[in-house]
């Protein structure tokens, strides 16, 4: 798919040099690379086995090399390019292609640690209300950081027929698709070419000959369609997903476990919908111990002066509660002399701000210098 946008990208430019179309003429491409750093480190691991014979053959699958030049220069041809990651680190997005995004958007709440990578802020993001659902953080047409609500779309695959997921679903989706879907047709395998290298026929084929894939409408493979795979009738899913089934100590028959999957049935599954974008996830860190308060990224709790408080820190607005929040602003109380006041935002969104001596003690937890896994989208 990365090599085909490629192309399409390039073949663009040619029209416009030839003369022969403009920017305008161009359909928007959107195109979506989620969970990047799992798609570069599974394509690094899997070139190996499909790596072409011979001499000058690259080191690197080239799609990762394609993906970094459609981010540069895709949006002068109309081709928009979505990554989805749990981190952006410099090691799996470089510095390069992280300028080429215009937008960023973080969801949920973020770690003060994450907050700093993506916002350059230990405050920005890390005070989205974690129990308002789709609450996210991006920027406005001028740059500046602000909060948005995303729509929250029901996971198509979990949903029951009948129910308010299903409607939900429903009305997301548009009622009829201006194109078909697309499949790529898997590459058939060259025993020659595996026996010459002493590989598995069964198993091999070359990197250039998945680059070369096939592209078909769904319509006319129903076999490969997962769209329709995921309508079969019968099934026990359970018992198909299990520890026993899946190593193989007690699994059923595979005439039991995958009934036969007609090409009428196939071709009445949901034809022309498009189906919505999957729910982002916050994967936490289920390495670490929770704090007392239930959130990570905090040293435990200190006395510091309040002239010491900085935006970032939690703070311990009300100590009967034990309600803590994120602190935004720390300035000189303009109506009380000789006094800090402390502007907070708690997890439901609640705003407020504390007026203190600025001689007395201020319970906080300081952003530790560990970092945690969070949730983070860049376009």
């Amino acid at each position: 798919m990365v090599t085909k946008v490629r192309d399409i990208m390039e073949q663009r430019y040619r029209l416009v040099v030839a003369g022969q179309a403009r920017r305008s003429d161009f359909e928007p491409l959107l195109v979506f690379l989620d969970e990047w750093t799992d798609f570069r480190a599974n394509l690094l691991e899997w070139y190996r086995d499909v790596k072409p014979p011979g001499r000058g053959v690259p080191s690197k699958p080239r799609a990762l090399d394609l993906a970094a030049s459609i981010a540069r220069k895709g949006r002068t041809s109309r081709i928009h390019l979505i990554f989805g990651t749990q981190r952006p680190d410099t090691e799996f997005l470089t510095g390069e292609m992280r300028e080429n995004f215009r937008k960023k958007i973080s969801m949920g709440r973020l770690s003060p640690q994450l907050a700093m990578m993506v916002w350059q802020s230990p405050v920005v993001g890390a005070t989205v209300p974690e129990l308002v659902r789709g609450r996210a953080t991006t920027v406005n047409d001028d740059g500046v950081p602000v909060e948005a609500q995303t729509y929250r779309i029901p996971d198509p695959q979990e949903v029951v027929p009948g129910s308010d997921e299903q409607r939900l679903l429903d009305d997301l989706r548009p009622s009829s698709a201006r194109h078909e879907r697309l499949l790529i047709v898997p590459p058939e395998e060259d025993p020659q070419m595996a026996e010459k290298l002493e590989k598995d026929p069964a198993r091999y084929v070359t990197y250039d000959e998945y680059v070369a894939a096939q592209w078909v409408l769904a319509s006319e493979r129903p076999d490969l369609d997962p769209v329709a795979h995921r309508s079969r009738p019968g099934g026990d899913g359970r018992q198909l997903s299990s520890p026993m089934a899946i190593l193989g100590l007690g699994a059923p028959a595979a005439d039991e476990s995958a009934p036969a999957l007609s090409t009428a049935s196939a071709s009445a599954a949901e034809p022309g919908r498009v189906a919505g974008p999957p729910e982002l996830r916050v994967v936490p860190d289920l390495g670490e111990e929770p704090t007392d308060d239930g959130r990570d990224g905090y040293e435990a709790a200190t006395q510091v002066a309040s002239g010491d408080v900085a935006p970032g820190d939690l703070v311990l607005v009300d100590d009967a509660l034990d309600q803590w929040a994120v602190v935004e602003h720390v300035d000189d109380d303009l109506l009380e002399d000789g006094c800090v006041a402390i502007s907070w935002r708690d997890d439901e969104g609640e705003d407020g701000e504390i007026s203190v001596d600025q001689d007395a003690m201020v319970t906080v937890r300081h952003p530790a210098l560990e970092q945690t896994v969070e949730g983070t989208l860049h376009a």
